[in-house]
């Protein structure tokens, strides 16, 4: 308070300090005139008992402005309040969790129990991982850490606190300055008469009260974080490393099969068929080998080939359906359907694999004598709902001799 009086006071004995200058100006020329010669003792004398008539005066308004509680708080100061810590708890953990979808719920469920909330929640590579930001009370910041560790396995954590306790008051007493400051403004813009002097005021004003916003501002936000701590957690799915090398088939029609190019080749003459309607026959082009595709369809996305081998060795169906499951299971494709078409005395077994690029079907018919491979290529998942029908009915029209 003693130095807002002072500056008070300095700015006062500034006015006083003009207005004396102006009337020794007047005390020279009246003494040029005919009065005492300036820098005669009797002109000092006079000079000095109005500086000090001035200072009297300034005095004498200083302790008018002054209130009641300054003239108290001057006097006998008040003991400091006891300092209450404020504390900002952080937490960074990263987990390898089974499941990224499921461990998002655990977490919930950790969270709520502890009377917090989740501040945000983004998920990546369909769930592969997910970066959550979690507040809860400092009184549950430890024991939430606890569980959630349990939630996964821990491959990195990083835990702080910071003290901003002084930061926090310092910020306080600074905004109390400033708006006392302020309130004094006010005063003064009632009590102003130029328009200078107003306009001079009332920009000191608003820049007193951005500084006040933005520390009001800077304070609510470190009381938030110190009550409410923040924890980061980061969870990524486990990658299980599988290392297996592919084993091919040792029967090479069964090694040879690839839904790019046709490896099957023959005359023809072991099977008879129905024509495909939508479909070209490209019967001369396939059966000279110059063909990759027995069947198109007109704009030559889907493809359809034939072709025969000797049972070697004699085997039934069912030996014949192990063998293809094993080769596509090492070859690690996805088999979305297996099912079985009849077609006269034959049977075929028909897999439905997706590629990386279009859908895949290998319908496999064995007798005694020769094994039936009819292979199917669809651009896509479009393609195969709009002409998997007809790929049915037509193989349900060959017939084995």
């Amino acid at each position: 308070m003693t130095v807002r009086i002072a500056h008070i006071r300095s700015i006062l004995l500034v006015c006083l300090v003009g207005i004396f200058a102006a009337c020794g100006t007047a005390q020279y020329r009246s003494e040029a005139t005919g009065g005492s010669r300036p820098g005669s003792p009797a002109a000092y004398s006079k000079m000095k008992s109005e500086r000090y008539a001035g200072k009297r005066a300034l005095d004498s308004l200083a302790d008018e402005m002054r209130s009641p509680k300054e003239e108290e708080a001057d006097e006998s100061p008040k003991p400091a309040k006891p300092v209450e810590r404020m504390v900002v708890y952080f937490a960074k953990y990263s987990l390898q969790v089974e499941s990224v979808r499921k461990s998002m719920a655990d977490v919930q469920a950790i969270v709520g129990a502890a009377g917090g909330f989740i501040e945000s929640a983004v998920t990546s590579d369909s769930y592969r991982a997910a970066r959550i930001v979690i507040r809860v009370p400092v009184a549950e910041f430890e024991k939430t850490l606890a569980a959630l560790e349990r939630v996964g396995e821990v491959s990195a954590k990083e835990v702080s606190a910071a003290d901003v306790t002084m930061e926090y008051r310092d910020i306080s007493l600074r905004m109390e300055m400033a708006r006392t400051v302020r309130d004094r403004l006010y005063q003064l813009l009632k009590a102003a008469k130029k328009a200078d002097d107003r306009v001079k005021i009332l920009r000191e004003i608003e820049r007193l009260t951005t500084q006040i916003d933005s520390m009001n501002a800077r304070m609510a936000y470190l009381k938030n974080r110190a009550t409410l701590s923040t924890i980061e957690l980061r969870l990524a799915a486990k990658v299980r490393e599988v290392t297996r090398s592919y084993l091919p088939s040792p029967f090479p029609w069964i090694a040879g099969l690839d839904p790019n190019k046709r490896t099957i080749f023959d005359s023809g003459g072991s099977v008879s068929y129905d024509a495909m309607s939508g479909f070209f026959h490209m019967k001369d082009e396939y059966y000279d080998r110059s063909g990759a595709y027995l069947f198109m369809t007109p704009d030559r996305s889907t493809g359809m080939r034939i072709g025969t081998v000797d049972n070697y060795p004699p085997a039934n169906q069912e030996f014949w359906r192990e063998a293809l499951r094993l080769e596509l299971s090492n070859r690690m494709y996805t088999i979305r359907k297996e099912d079985a078409i009849v077609a006269g005395a034959a049977r075929f077994m028909s897999y439905e694999i997706a590629l990386a690029k279009g859908v895949y079907v290998l319908s496999v018919a064995v007798t005694d004598e020769n094994i039936v491979i009819v292979e199917t290529v669809f651009p896509d998942d479009a393609s195969y709902k709009k002409y998997a029908g007809q790929i049915v009915k037509f193989i349900q029209t060959i017939r084995v001799k």
